[in-house]
């Protein structure tokens, strides 16, 4: 599945599940709501003083995973194009 079709997938979600991984290795997963879709890429929102917001900038892979109505998985293996602080 390509890009452009993930993220038009990902339009029909309400929440998504970000995992990242914790200073120990740990898995940490979070359920993002206020999300914003561009045609090349989405936006997401979380306070910098957040665990998660450190965690990404640490390491900045993330995975993401949701459910729809349809049975189709949907999984994002993708560093963000640029973060800022």
């Amino acid at each position: 599945m390509d890009a452009k079709t993930c993220l038009e997938k990902l339009k029909l979600i309400g929440v998504l599940s970000f995992a990242t991984v914790d200073t120990q290795g740990n898995p940490q997963i979070r359920n993002i709501s206020a999300i914003h879709y561009e045609p090349d890429g989405m936006y997401f929102f979380t306070a910098r003083g957040k665990n998660f917001c450190r965690e990404l900038l640490e390491n900045e892979k993330v995975q993401i995973a949701c459910f729809e109505a349809c049975p189709a998985k949907v999984i994002v293996r993708q560093p963000p194009i640029s973060t800022r602080t």
